[in-house]
C-alpha cells in the first residue's frame, strides 16, 4: 500500500467492532497527517519560489538572457553533488548495525532535502526517518545517522571553504592583516579576498566539526531531546499506538522479537493492541532500541573525501549558472573559489535555521562574488536568486520522481 493511500478496512478482521473502528480512525488520522505533511512541503517550496521570483522582478531581470541548457546542467550537477552525502548516510547506517537497502537510503536522503524549506528544518529528520524506517532499520539509528551525516557535510564544506579562502588570501600578505585589524575587505580586492569570510568559515568549521568526533557525538546524542523526533517519525510510518508507553527501564528486546514485530507490520491485518500490550511493545521495539554510535575510521575518511567531491560538484553547479546568465568564466581558474562560495553559503544558511537559508546564502554570495560582477552588478543579485530557484526545482523534480519509484518491500 502506498504511504499516501487511504486506509482500507479489513473484511476478514476478527477484532471487536469497537477496536476496529478505533483502528480505522487512527489510520484515517495518519492518512490526514501525511496529506498535511505534503501540503506543508508544498507551502514551503511555494514560499521560497515566490520570494525568489519577487526579487528577480524587482531587479527587472529578463528571462530572455538565460541559457537554459546551462541552467539544466547546473541543476544536474547540484543533484550529483548530493549523492556522496547520501552514500555516507547509507554507510553510517551500516556501521550502526542496520540493514537498509541502498536505493531506499539514497531515495530517503534526496527526498528529505525538501524538509529544509519548512521552518525549523526538523522535517528533514522526520521525512528521512519515515522513508527509511522498517525491517532492518530502527528509527533511533536513522536519526543518529541523519545528524552525523549533516554535521559531517557541513564540517567538510566549511573546512574546504577555509582552505580555499586561506590559499587565495595569503597572496595579499600584509594587506590581509591590516584588513583583519580594521574588519574591512581588502581595498580593490579580487574575488575571494575578504578575510572576514575566512574567519566566518573557521568558526563554522569548528562549530560543525567538533560534533563529528565520535566520542563528542555520542555525548551530544545522549543530551539531545530526540524522543519527540522519534515519536513524530514513528507516527509517519505506523498507525499503531502502544497500549502503554515504552519506558527507559523496560528490558532490552531480543533480536528475534524485534524482527517478528516488524514482519507483522507488513500484513494487511490491523493489530489489536488492547488485547496484547506486550505485542505493542514488540512492534515498537525498533524505536526503543538505541545502540551506541560507532563508525569505522576508514569509512569516515572515505565519507569526508566523497563529500568534498560533492562540494566541488556544487561549485561547478554555481559555475554553470553563471555561464547560464551569459558570463563566460573559466572553470579551471575560478572553480575552487566558486566551490568555497557555494559551500560557505550553504553552511551559513544551515546554521541560520532559516528555511532554505533564505537571505543568508545570498549575503555570502554577494560578499564573495561582488568583485567578479563589478562591471555587471545586476548579476551579483540575480545569480544567487536564480541558483536558489534552480536548486529547488531540481530537488522537486528528483523528489517527485523518487517518491513514485518506491523500493521493493523488504522482509
Amino acid at each position: 500500500m502506498s504511504p499516501l493511500d487511504p486506509p482500507d478496512s479489513n473484511p476478514y478482521s476478527t477484532t471487536p467492532a469497537l477496536s476496529a473502528n478505533s483502528g480505522n480512525a487512527r489510520q484515517w488520522l495518519l492518512f490526514a497527517g501525511k496529506l498535511a505533511l505534503l501540503a506543508l512541503l508544498a507551502w514551503g517550496a511555494r514560499q521560497t519560489l515566490e520570494q525568489a521570483f519577487d526579487q528577480l522582478r524587482r531587479e527587472r531581470f529578463s528571462w530572455d538572457q538565460v541559457h537554459w541548457g546551462w541552467i539544466a546542467l547546473g541543476g544536474l550537477l547540484y543533484i550529483l553533488g548530493q549523492l556522496p552525502a547520501a552514500q555516507f548516510w547509507y554507510v553510517i547506517l551500516k556501521n550502526l548495525g542496520q540493514k537498509p537497502g541502498w536505493y531506499a537510503a539514497i531515495r530517503a536522503h534526496l527526498i528529505g532535502h525538501l524538509g529544509k524549506y519548512v521552518p525549523g528544518k526538523a522535517l528533514v529528520v522526520v521525512l528521512r526517518t519515515a522513508l527509511i524506517r522498517g525491517p532492518g532499520v530502527t528509527a533511533a539509528a536513522a536519526i543518529k545517522a541523519i545528524f552525523y551525516e549533516t554535521f559531517t557535510s557541513m564540517a567538510v564544506g566549511s573546512l574546504l571553504a577555509c582552505l580555499i579562502l586561506a590559499y587565495y588570501l595569503q597572496k595579499n600578505g600584509e594587506l590581509l592583516w591590516q584588513s583583519l585589524a580594521h574588519w574591512q575587505p581588502i581595498p580593490n580586492s579580487t574575488i575571494g579576498s575578504d578575510p572576514r569570510l575566512l574567519l566566518i568559515a573557521v568558526g563554522l568549521a569548528i562549530v560543525t566539526g567538533i560534533p563529528t568526533i565520535p566520542a563528542v557525538f555520542r555525548y551530544v546524542v545522549g543530551k539531545m531531546r530526540i524522543k519527540r523526533l522519534k515519536t513524530r517519525a514513528e507516527s509517519m510510518t505506523s498507525g499503531e499506538t502502544p497500549a502503554q508507553p515504552i519506558q527507559a527501564s523496560d528490558p532490552p528486546f531480543s533480536p528475534s522479537a524485534s524482527v517478528s514485530g516488524v514482519s507483522n507490520q507488513t500484513t494487511n491485518e490491523t493489530p489489536d493492541f488492547s488485547k496484547s500490550p506486550e505485542n505493542a511493545k514488540i512492534q515498537l521495539a525498533d524505536v526503543a532500541a538505541d545502540s551506541p554510535f560507532a563508525i569505522v575510521l576508514r569509512d569516515m575518511c572515505w565519507g569526508w573525501c566523497g563529500i568534498a567531491l560533492g562540494w566541488l560538484l556544487q561549485g561547478a553547479s554555481l559555475w554553470a549558472t553563471i555561464q547560464g546568465v551569459g558570463m563566460d568564466l573559466s572553470l579551471a581558474e575560478y572553480g575552487l573559489l566558486l566551490t568555497a562560495c557555494a559551500a560557505l553559503a550553504i553552511v551559513a544558511g544551515f546554521a541560520s535555521l532559516i528555511p532554505g537559508g533564505f537571505g543568508v546564502r545570498e549575503l555570502v554570495f554577494l560578499a564573495i562574488l561582488a568583485p567578479l560582477f563589478r562591471t555587471t552588478p545586476l548579476l551579483n543579485v540575480v545569480v544567487p536568486i536564480l541558483l536558489r530557484v534552480e536548486w529547488l526545482l531540481a530537488e522537486l523534480i528528483v523528489a517527485g520522481a523518487l517518491w513514485f519509484a518506491r523500493p521493493a518491500p523488504r522482509t
